[in-house]
């Protein structure tokens, strides 16, 4: 009686769907286990993948502003995004109203690219070189001598630099910088629309850093409290926090080390930061960060975000 009972207990093990994934649990561990039974790798994987974002700053030569969207539309993008690691892009142009915030925007353009990897200093190594002045690259990095901060517009002798216009963009001018997503997307009030004309998207940014000691406090208080308080603007659709990453390019401006971006979806900017600014009155204070050292600027987007994959199926289309 017990021999029969025995084989009816190895017969299903000898299924090659049971002892191919205990074998791969055995030789190769829970990732291949995991992988082997259709299952997610096991929580705190080392492999996983974090994601990035490249943020590049910059101008182009003057009067260029045509060739320079042209050539970020139908070159440099492209060629960004034909990158390894490199998923998708969004470009934006200054949105900056004589309202709050009054502060100008770094440059007046900017485009931000998502990098996923788990090893952020090993893919940028596959950028390539950071290019002669006013050279084709692939990352719009600046020529030897640019500007080392990310504020302010280049001098006379940075912008005589420029003889040698292969591009039209004033490399004298570019600065990047590489954030890590921070936490989970904070949800907004959603889009806001007066009537007034065209819906349009823009990012709210604000820049800065916790006073000394306070970092617990800081994150907590823009997390929990402050990021969510300002989200719950009408207009606002959505709020996401970034914090500076240790590995940069080599072109790298100088920031605060923390970004929080609120998309913004209206046709009416200027009522956003009338409400922002009312809305702010009732806010507790916070004692975490030095606000006479924060940095605010708007953009606006010049289209949707784009993969390599979306700009064929639009080139297919033409």
């Amino acid at each position: 009686m017990i021999q029969p009972v025995i084989e009816r207990a190895l017969v299903p093990l000898l299924r090659p769907d049971v002892y191919l994934p205990l074998l791969a649990l055995v030789v190769c561990g829970p990732l291949a286990f995991a992988q082997a039974t259709g299952g997610a790798a096991p929580a705190g994987n080392p492999e996983a993948k974090k994601a990035y974002y490249l943020v590049v700053f910059n101008n182009p030569y003057a009067g260029k502003d045509a060739e320079f969207n042209k050539y970020y539309d139908e070159d440099h993008v492209p060629e960004m995004l034909r990158t390894p690691q490199v998923v998708s892009a969004q470009r934006f142009v200054s949105a900056d109203l004589d309202k709050l915030p009054k502060q100008e925007s770094p440059r007046k353009y900017m485009v931000m690219y998502r990098i996923e990897t788990d090893d952020i200093a090993a893919a940028y190594k596959g950028f390539g070189p950071r290019p002669a002045q006013g050279a084709k690259s692939g990352a719009g990095a600046p020529a030897q001598g640019a500007p080392p901060t990310g504020q302010g517009a280049p001098n006379a002798g940075q912008a005589g630099q420029g003889a040698m216009q292969v591009t039209p963009v004033d490399n004298t001018t570019t600065f990047s910088i590489t954030y890590e997503v921070l936490g989970a997307e904070i949800a907004g009030a959603g889009p806001k629309n007066t009537g007034k004309g065209e819906m349009k998207t823009y990012y709210f940014c604000a820049r800065n850093n916790p006073l000394p000691g306070k970092d617990k406090e800081f994150n907590d208080w823009y997390s929990k409290q402050h990021g969510p308080e300002v989200a719950a603007t009408p207009g606002i659709v959505s709020a996401q926090r970034y914090l500076r990453s240790a590995v940069q390019r080599d072109n790298a401006g100088q920031s605060p080390e923390y970004l929080i971006m609120y998309e913004i979806v209206t046709d009416d900017l200027g009522s956003i930061f009338d409400d922002i600014d009312r809305r702010a009155k009732s806010f507790p204070t916070d004692t975490t960060h030095d606000a006479s050292k924060s940095e605010h600027f708007t953009y606006q987007a010049l289209g949707p975000v784009v993969t390599l994959e979306i700009l064929k199926a639009s080139a297919a289309k033409k």
